[in-house]
């Protein structure tokens, strides 16, 4: 127990014995308590300082986050909506960054980031590629090109330079955009303008063609000449080496050769020849008869194994066979035959509407010279009937006045004697009605003046130089005269023509004892003459040439014709030609 309490009284003494030094410790342990207390105060206002600065810059990442996020977001929706192929590559030519639409092109998947872009078999020609993009990434210059995939689509591939935004290029960008739609547009477009220009070349060779046989045929003095020269024609357009005629005979209703050839040099068909011009041609179902029933040009383009009634085709050398026909008149009457010694495929879609056309215009110029004979025969006959009325008429009463005359003459003293006077009365009259026959004739002549109403004065003459000079019924009536004055001279001369030939016919033809000529006009202008003839002298004018003046006067004028003829009632000729509208006269219309 002593030791033990001696090192307490010890101990007691070392804690006691401190003295001033320990009352130093004490306020000195004081002093750095309250600084420190001072120390922790201001790093707690530091804290809370940087804790606010870390949540507003915490607050600007969320929102650069979140823009980020919305800017992928709209990046996505692109590449989805546009559908756009592209890979980014890094220096060396490994993957970057794909869109979605690679995918068909390289066969990629996420994982291949980071892989040479020369690992993946390419689904697309374009060996180039590569070569392609070490160029741009050396000489900064972009690289367009157009390649197509295994399955046949076309792509508008491009490589660009990757730039960054300090302007550094840190790799390649390539592109790949879907032009098939474009390039079958282009194609679509090209084959069209290369079919419109070989139409449109067609076209106008084919005009040149229709030029050529209007000319040739106008130039031609016969109409087997005309025939000639348009088959010649055809045949060289259209590359053919021999050339035919066929017409119909109305009589036999058989189809007849003409001797009108056309073979092309350094070519002998004498045999074919020989032989067509011994072919007469009955009812049956060949190209010819085919060709007049339809109305239609016929193409053949191989005649191997058909028979004709000429015998097989091809024993004279010849493999394609083309037919027009010639119309007049809405009918039929020649074929044209075109003979190939090769199977020669038709020369464009326009060459048989061509044909066609080559053939109504012969028809036309058929008409033309039918018609120009036609009316050279009716002038010549006009002018027969002019000698003879002046024969029948003027002529009689001149020869009586100079038997008169020279009655008087053989007397000299006659004329101091009153028998002669009755003498002189009868030759005074003779020359006044010498005079009044020779006005009549004359006036049927001479083109009348369509001034307001002259053709209604020129009818109304004509209806009393009919009466007298044939002693039959003839009479005129119209409408009002404001509503058939004609303004247009040659539309009434055209009228005063086909009433005049109308009339002779009714006379000279239709035995008619009765005539009468009537002019209306409101909205139209309608001419009509009226006999009580024999009601045939339509068919008995000269085949018909007298109607068919009239109907060529009235299609100068627009007007149409009509005929009407009953047996034993009469003959009404009907000409209606429009006009515009007319103020209302009199009796006009409310």
């Amino acid at each position: 127990m002593a030791p033990r309490d001696a090192s307490k009284r010890s101990r007691t003494r070392r804690e006691g014995s401190g003295g001033p030094e320990v009352e130093h410790h004490k306020k000195s342990g004081a002093k750095n308590h309250k600084g420190a207390r001072a120390f922790s105060s201001s790093s707690k206002e530091e804290l809370q300082s940087l804790n606010e600065e870390l949540l507003t810059v915490n607050h600007q990442l969320q929102t650069k986050l979140g823009e980020l996020e919305q800017r992928n977001d709209d990046l996505d929706n692109l590449l989805q909506s546009t559908d756009l192929a592209a890979i980014f590559l890094d220096r060396n030519f490994c993957i970057k960054w794909f869109s979605p639409a690679m995918t068909p092109l390289l066969s990629l998947i996420p994982s291949d980031v980071g892989r040479p872009l020369s690992d993946f078999a390419q689904r697309f020609t374009d060996p180039d590629l590569l070569a392609e993009a070490e160029a741009v990434l050396r000489d900064l210059v972009p690289v367009s090109r157009e390649i197509q995939t295994r399955e046949g689509r076309w792509y508008l591939r491009r490589l660009l330079p990757y730039r960054t935004r300090a302007d550094s290029i840190n790799g390649i960008v390539i592109t790949f955009t879907d032009v098939h739609a474009l390039r079958n547009a282009e194609r679509a477009l090209k084959e069209r303008n290369e079919s419109l220009e070989r139409r449109i070349a067609e076209r106008t060779a084919t005009l040149k063609v229709l030029q050529d046989v209007a000319g040739a045929a106008n130039r031609a003095s016969s109409l087997d000449e005309a025939i000639r020269m348009a088959i010649q024609l055809v045949c060289v357009h259209a590359q053919f080496d021999l050339g035919h005629a066929w017409r119909i005979d109305e009589a036999t209703h058989t189809v007849l050769p003409l001797d009108v050839w056309y073979v092309a040099p350094g070519r002998d068909f004498s045999a074919f020849i020989d032989i067509t011009m011994r072919t007469v041609l009955g009812p049956g179902d060949g190209i010819i008869r085919r060709t007049l029933a339809l109305g239609e040009p016929q193409w053949m383009e191989d005649v191997h194994g058909q028979r004709f009634v000429r015998g097989s085709f091809e024993k004279f050398g010849i493999h394609s066979v083309a037919t027009l026909p010639v119309i007049v008149e809405g009918k039929p009457i020649v074929v044209l035959e075109m003979f190939a010694s090769s199977n020669l495929a038709i020369p464009g879609s326009t060459f048989l509407p061509s044909l066609k056309n080559v053939g109504i215009h012969i028809g036309h110029v058929i008409e033309r010279q039918t018609l120009e004979k036609q009316v050279a025969d009716q002038t010549d006959r006009e002018r027969r009937s002019i000698g003879q009325e002046l024969h029948d008429s003027v002529g009689q009463s001149l020869a009586g006045l100079a038997m008169m005359t020279r009655e008087l003459i053989s007397d000299p003293e006659a004329g101091s004697k009153r028998s002669s006077v009755p003498t002189i009365n009868a030759l005074h009259r003779g020359i006044e009605g010498a005079k009044i026959e020779l006005r009549n004739v004359i006036r049927g002549m001479l083109p009348v003046e369509f001034d307001g109403n002259g053709l209604m004065n020129a009818l109304l003459d004509l209806a009393e130089t009919t009466e007298t000079m044939h002693s039959i019924k003839c009479r005129f009536v119209s409408d009002e005269p404001d509503l058939v004055a004609i303004d247009d001279g040659f539309v009434g001369a055209q009228l005063y023509r086909i009433a005049q030939e109308a009339v002779r016919n009714a006379v000279t033809h239709g035995e008619a004892t009765g005539i009468e000529i009537a002019l209306r006009g409101r909205r139209r202008i309608e001419l009509e003459v009226g006999d009580n003839g024999h009601g045939d002298w339509s068919k008995a004018d000269t085949r018909g040439s007298g109607v068919r003046i009239m109907r060529y006067r009235a299609d100068l004028i627009g007007g149409r014709i009509e005929v009407i003829a009953e047996r034993g009632v009469g003959t009404r000729v009907l000409c209606i030609v429009p006009r515009g509208p007319h103020p209302a006269g009199g009796h006009g219309e409310r």
